[in-house]
């Protein structure tokens, strides 16, 4: 039973670091492999067709707390179910079909992860994955810089096991932030995630990536926000209003310097010319704007209608490089408004399951959601197949309520457990 045990977590780990990772995409370009944006990588819907159909099996193993799982997900089913839905309307039908199948399989695994692990369990490996992660990109930068080390505008800026140097920023501030809470939840190896957490510190510098930078920083200030939401009702609304106050002169801050601060960020106004492909994907989003062109039907390179915004603009982008604006290109207003739902009642039961223990791991459910809330700005992560952020929001989502609940009903079996010791010996 250890055994079988140790094997499924062996499993997770590396089927977490696959998700978090490029590195099927780096073998694709030392092997010189190609293929086409519309027909897909045969080589990565093989090797995650095994680990989905693997969790398909552990989930039907366990099927009485997989039905417990899924009914949690009452307000995430219907987004699924409209993405599926999209074939209907969509621009390329038969990929619209092949990625939907990748995205259940995708929804699979994260399922999988809630129904299996409490927050306190993932998070240990999660953050054992993420360090294996920051360990190679080290490697790479530093013993193959050729592929650890990509070209930017500004000059040299690190991408270890990463194709850009964005995807290492961005798994470089999730990490820190796991780090960060492991330091607190498991002060046994408290000295080992510390010093994890200056390493992917270094990684993320070496990035050059100024959004992660800027996320990280965003939820680092967000911690004392959770205390105040901790405390008494009558201390929290005078504490809550002095912070709006202290937003709003930030806000007014950063609108009257914004100039300034991109510039030190390395920067200009357009945001790296983000701002024109924006005003370019609104006009094409605008044109269907209730159905969209279907689940990823749309950046299909110049064989979509991608290529009419990479006509107007001066670079090949592969998405909208903002989640809402892609969610508007292929389900419309009303995918949006069904993220939105499911979305705000996570984020509710986040918040809410504070109030009921005082443990650091019941920060991660609301950690992640804003994490993921604030890449959605400048980067793609919702709906996305083969992504570990949709993973990740699929078992925040199913496990939020029900994480809290199971470590409340094996406090009470303890508690209980000590009543009967202290009985027997009375």
């Amino acid at each position: 039973m250890l055994r079988l045990r140790t094997l499924e977590r062996l499993f997770v780990l590396i089927s977490l670091l696959l998700l978090s990772s490029d590195l099927l995409p780096l073998w694709r370009r030392i092997s010189g492999f190609d293929f086409s944006v519309v027909e897909g990588d045969p080589l990565q819907r093989a090797v995650f067709a095994g680990i989905f159909t693997v969790s398909f099996l552990l989930l039907i193993l366990r099927s009485r707390r997989t039905l417990d799982t899924l009914r949690a997900g009452i307000f995430l089913w219907p987004l699924l179910g409209w993405a599926l839905l999209s074939v209907l309307w969509s621009e390329v039908p038969e990929v619209t079909i092949r990625r939907e199948i990748a995205l259940l399989g995708t929804t699979v695994f994260g399922i999988y992860l809630a129904s299996r692990f409490e927050h306190g369990e993932f998070l240990r490996l999660l953050g054992w994955t993420l360090l294996i992660s920051v360990v190679l990109s080290y490697l790479f930068i530093f013993l193959i810089p050729d592929w650890g080390i990509m070209e930017d505008t500004r000059g040299e800026a690190w991408c270890g096991i990463y194709v850009h140097k964005n995807g290492l920023g961005r798994m470089a501030a999730l990490a820190a932030i796991v780090f960060l809470l492991l330091t607190r939840s498991e002060p046994r190896r408290r000295y080992v995630w510390w010093s994890s957490l200056i390493l992917a510190i270094g990684l993320l510098l070496g990035s050059r990536s100024a959004t992660a930078l800027v996320v990280l920083i965003s939820l680092l200030l967000f911690l004392p926000v959770i205390k105040i939401l901790r405390m008494r009702y009558d201390l929290v609304i005078p504490l809550l209003i002095m912070l709006v106050m202290v937003a709003g002169a930030l806000t007014w801050f950063i609108s009257t310097n914004i100039e300034k601060l991109l510039e030190i960020l390395g920067r200009d106004a357009t945001l790296t010319g983000r701002t024109y492909l924006w005003e370019a994907v609104i006009f094409m989003a605008s044109q269907r704007p209730w159905l969209g062109y279907g689940y990823e039907a749309f950046w299909l390179g110049w064989d979509g209608p991608s290529a009419l915004v990479w006509q107007s603009i001066s670079f090949q982008a592969p998405h909208a490089h903002n989640s809402f604006l892609d969610l508007w290109l292929t389900l419309g207003f009303i995918g949006i408004g069904l993220f939105a739902i499911s979305y705000l009642t996570a984020l509710g039961q986040a918040l809410k399951s504070l109030k009921k223990t005082e443990e650091y791991l019941a920060l991660w459910p609301t950690i992640y959601l804003l994490f993921m809330l604030l890449y959605s700005i400048s980067e793609s992560s919702i709906l996305r197949q083969y992504s570990v952020l949709w993973v990740l929001y699929v078992a925040v989502v199913l496990g939020v309520d029900r994480g809290s609940y199971r470590t409340d009903v094996r406090a009470k079996r303890e508690g209980i457990k000590r009543y009967a010791v202290t009985t027997d010996i009375q």
